[in-house]
């Protein structure tokens, strides 16, 4: 009983080791999708041609989202981290399945 309480205690630690890493990607992708509508809500008409050009600069790069990616494996998220989880319980399922 013991040994399967430092195990369950070690894998929860690790699940919430994995939601401490997917959260600030996830709040990268989320900021880097609105910067264009922040930067076009700006009042760019009444600002000097030059730094026109800058925000125009930073608009196109903005439409590409940025991204924190482990490898070329998979990105971190939200979204990743709740398909990892299901991925692992369910792997436990079938393991608790074929013991019994």
């Amino acid at each position: 009983m013991e040994l399967m309480i430092r195990y369950v205690t070690y894998y929860f630690g690790q699940i919430i080791h994995l939601l401490y890493h997917c959260i600030p990607g996830q709040r990268l992708k989320d900021h880097s999708i609105i910067v264009n509508e922040y930067l076009y809500a700006s009042h760019w008409y009444k600002m000097p041609s030059r730094i026109k050009k800058v925000l125009l600069m930073m608009m196109i790069r903005s439409f590409k989202e940025s991204k924190v990616s482990v490898g070329k494996f998979f990105t971190l998220s939200l979204e990743t981290y709740s398909m990892l989880l299901k991925t692992i319980f369910s792997y436990l399922s079938v393991l608790i399945s074929m013991t019994k």
